[in-house]
């Protein structure tokens, strides 16, 4: 009979051998100060340490070969820290990752010619035709020139301004700590800056610097490139196309001729095809012209059109309307001008639709089709989004000769307007919040 035969220690027995080998591991820490051959360390931080000195403490071997710091005493101490060695493990981790692709680039497709910079991010856009070269806007560090076809020089300001000093500021930083306080930054001499869709901005930066050693002015050229960040997609609520539209067409003194030739498009596209819109037309009334009511009214052709297109498809549902403003200046400077004038036409017009309205801002001049309420209704989400389209600006037509008889999208004929923002639909909703 094969048996198994089992000892046990007493519980005294253990807890006498727990506690040697508890007491030779505290002596072999607090005399050698070693682990597996490894030195072990703590770097005592100075008092009153401020973490934005992390990175001249940094520079010490004491610092480098530390296990430990001590004190650590407030959490922004312990967030600054954290920060700065996670932002090391992430450099750490990049640049093992760069040097995985140059060694690997030559069994892939196109060899180390291939390998854009920085490495491992997209590459740039390759344009197919001389329209689609992506232009480089130049800057100092005051103005910005040519960055539009209609623009020669544009003072830096707001998120454009502070986009660039925060690239210079970090490139001059990058500079004194790269070569160790051997440069001074003297001025910015030229910048250049490219936005790539696919990849991000780039920036070329040519700088005056003094060499502090022998005080001779230095030129170079840095290469900073900002990419996008990761690309996120925002869930939105479903919107659907039956959505009415409420237009609202503002209509000053010397309008009355164009807001003729509106309300015809507005019976063509929308009255004829029975859509579910509404138009209201907001009467701008000068302090010097005949007023509402009288024989002379300036808008009486207009109201006359109105209440034939109503009655002639009233019983589809679709209608035109009409409020009347007085006011105390000009209207035809006052609506194109006056800022307050778009507050004042919407505070008027809002109290005589319900708060579930969908509103798109009109102007007299403007020509739309179908897709183009199609598009306000899928882009205007109530409680999340308002849609402002850029209009596309016909060229002058004196200069242009006979246009056809619809306009046709093309930069012969025009240009999208990035400055013109009247064009705008909301919810009444979110208006009055």
């Amino acid at each position: 009979m094969v048996g198994a035969i089992t000892m046990s220690a007493t519980d005294e027995e253990v807890t006498e051998k727990s506690s040697i080998l508890v007491k030779e591991y505290e002596e072999d820490l607090s005399d050698n100060l070693t682990f597996e051959g490894k030195r072990l360390s703590t770097y005592i931080l100075p008092l009153n340490f401020n973490p934005r000195d992390i990175q001249t403490v940094a520079r010490s071997v004491e610092f480098e070969s530390a296990l430990t710091l001590y004190p650590v005493s407030q959490p922004a101490l312990f967030n600054h820290l954290n920060a700065y060695f996670s932002k090391l493990h992430a450099i750490r981790e990049i640049s093992e990752l760069r040097h995985f692709i140059i060694n690997t680039s030559s069994t892939t497709f196109g060899g180390h010619s291939a390998i854009t910079w920085p490495i491992g991010n997209y590459p740039g856009t390759e344009p197919t035709t001389r329209f689609d070269v992506l232009r480089w806007d130049y800057f100092d560090q005051k103005h910005i020139y040519l960055n539009s076809d209609f623009s020669r020089k544009k003072e830096l300001q707001g998120a454009t301004k502070l986009a660039i000093e925060v690239i210079l500021n970090s490139t001059i930083s990058y500079i004194e700590t790269k070569h160790q306080g051997q440069y001074q930054f003297q001025r910015l001499l030229n910048g250049y800056r490219r936005f790539d869709p696919s990849r991000g901005l780039n920036y070329k930066l040519d700088f005056e610097l003094i060499n502090v050693l022998n005080s001779k002015v230095v030129h170079k050229r840095i290469e900073v490139f900002e990419p996008l960040l990761k690309v996120e997609v925002v869930p939105m609520p479903y919107v659907t196309e039956n959505t009415r539209v409420n237009m609202i067409l503002p209509i000053a003194t010397n309008d009355g001729a164009q807001a003729l030739k509106f309300m015809e498009q507005y019976a063509t596209v929308c009255m004829e095809k029975h859509d579910k819109t509404f138009l209201m037309l907001v009467l701008l009334y000068d302090p010097t012209v005949p007023g509402k009511g009288t024989k002379d009214d300036i808008f009486l052709n207009v109201k006359q059109m109105a209440l034939s297109l109503s009655d002639q498809y009233k019983k589809y549902g679709n209608k035109i309307a009409w409020v009347s403003i007085k006011l105390s200046i000009n209207s035809n400077y006052g609506v194109k001008e006056h800022s307050l004038m778009d507050f004042a036409v919407v505070d008027l017009v809002i109290k005589k639709l319900s708060p579930d309205s969908l509103i798109m801002m009109c102007q007299t001049n403007m020509e739309f089709r179908q897709d183009y309420l199609n598009r306000v209704r899928m882009n205007t989400i109530l409680h999340w989004q308002v849609f402002s389209p850029l209009p596309f600006t016909e060229y002058y037509l004196n200069s242009m000769g006979p246009r056809n008889k619809e306009l046709d999208i093309n930069k012969n004929h025009g240009y999208y307007d990035t400055s013109f923002a009247k064009h705008i639909s909301f919810y009444a909703m979110d208006y009055s919040k």
